[in-house]
């Protein structure tokens, strides 16, 4: 077997020896791929979730006293 010649040869050859490695790169790539195209994060984000988010829009009324003479609003 050769010597790497810089660092890319050697990463090459790593990448070579360690089929484990490959396949992990190459997952790696795909799913960043896949992330980046379309929304797949965000729905796989949302099936892991189990809270939902409250219903709050809309038009809010309160009644605030304040402490000085006729303050109610």
């Amino acid at each position: 077997m050769r010597s790497p010649k810089n660092r890319v040869d050697a990463f090459y050859q790593r990448i070579k020896n360690n089929p484990v490695l490959a396949t992990l790169i190459i997952l790696g790539a795909i799913v960043t791929g896949l992330s980046s195209l379309t929304d797949a994060t965000k729905n796989l984000l949302e099936l892991a979730s189990t809270e939902t988010r409250p219903a709050i829009n809309g038009e809010w009324r309160a009644e605030v006293t304040y402490d000085w003479k006729n303050a109610k609003y």
